[in-house]
């Protein structure tokens, strides 16, 4: 053993590796595992979920009320017969009852339960921890459906063209007005005979139960979500191993979107056809799992506007795409009139601080 510095290790004695030596060694290491995993090291990418922290909303932070939407990035919320949105909420500052000084958490409001009510990440690829021990952590708070419980389960999503979806359930959580810290362990079956198809998926999926039909509201918040190998929950780190640009970029190989960062501000640039359409390149900031095949604005025309070669006017069509990839998208817009033949033109917002144009890879 060492004989120098051990860096506040209790270190074995000559008489613990004589009569216990396995046990002391042991214990050191699992000292030596606590403190490295405490101080932030050898982390990056244990964590499966992307977006666990709850720092990346591209989409916005309220107004999620539409059933099998994305809310929070990676995050989807579904419930079929059922009524629910998700907001962004923010940690009080100084808080403790959630290590780490998180910024925000996710709520998952229900006012109308339903035994579809879930919360659910999928995670590309069924091939994820198949066959492997995993376990779930995270932290959360709120109030339970009718029948006192929310159910963790697992489900590997073989595609479409592929195998029947195979669902594990990890176990229950009986949550209360106090943040708690939860933890689940499964051994996630084999695939061994599967046929894997597209967009195949391992899914996190935290629901209301099924053998639950109550109508009662209830609420969920949630933070610090981790996936990972082994059979032991260790301390918390995002996906990308504590950056935020890191977990930005992670999140928008699924989905990008870019919004006006002014009244007249630009999204992309082109030249014009004819006198009434532009086509115009968005570059994306990373490479998307498959390309897109649209785009997604406000859907108002009005929202947005071509301006370049002297000639600034408003779009009567709103802007689509037009020639789709993973590294950039070609968008045609279209005006009533005014614009001249081969003359630059960039797509930008017409007034307004709303307009966007986001780009969905989402599985």
């Amino acid at each position: 053993m060492a004989t120098s510095t051990n860096y506040g290790w209790t270190e074995p004695d000559n008489t613990d590796l004589v009569t216990n030596g396995a046990l002391a060694i042991r214990t050191l290491g699992n000292a030596i595992d606590t403190s490295l995993w405490n101080s932030g090291y050898g982390q990056a990418g244990k964590n499966k979920i992307i977006n666990g922290g709850m720092q990346i909303w591209q989409r916005g932070t309220t107004g999620f009320t539409t059933d099998n939407t994305y809310t929070a990035d990676r995050w989807r919320q579904s419930f079929s017969g059922g009524a629910a949105s998700v907001s962004q909420q923010t940690f009080p500052t100084g808080q403790t009852d959630v290590p780490n000084n998180p910024t925000y958490f996710l709520r998952y409001a229900v006012t109308t339960g339903d035994n579809s009510l879930r919360l659910e990440q999928p995670n590309e690829d069924v091939r994820m921890f198949a066959g492997q021990t995993i376990t779930i952590s995270f932290y959360a708070k709120g109030t339970n459906p009718s029948l006192g419980s929310v159910d963790i389960y697992f489900r590997q999503e073989f595609g479409g063209g592929g195998s029947a979806a195979v669902a594990t359930l990890a176990g229950s959580i009986v949550l209360t007005a106090s943040w708690q810290r939860f933890t689940k362990t499964i051994t996630v079956p084999s695939i061994s005979g599967k046929t894997i198809g597209t967009n195949s998926n391992f899914l996190l999926d935290i629901r209301q139960p099924i053998a639950d039909t109550g109508t009662a509201a209830w609420t969920l918040d949630l933070s610090n979500v981790q996936m990972e190998y082994g059979s032991t929950a260790t301390p918390f780190q995002t996906a990308s191993g504590g950056s935020i640009q890191g977990e930005l970029a992670m999140c928008q190989r699924y989905y990008y979107r870019t919004t006006a960062s002014g009244l007249f501000s630009y999204f992309s640039g082109g030249n014009n056809y004819s006198t009434t359409t532009n086509y115009s390149i968005l570059n994306l900031p990373v490479t998307l799992r498959t390309a897109p095949a649209s785009i997604e604005t406000t859907g108002t025309a009005a929202n947005y506007r071509l301006a370049g070669g002297g000639v600034a006017t408003s779009c009567s069509v709103v802007p689509a795409i037009d020639q789709t990839g993973t590294n950039q998208i070609s968008i045609v817009s279209t005006v009533a009139s005014g614009l001249t033949v081969g003359y630059a033109a960039s797509l930008g917002a017409n007034n307004t601080t709303s307009a966007y144009i986001g780009v969905s890879a989402e599985l």
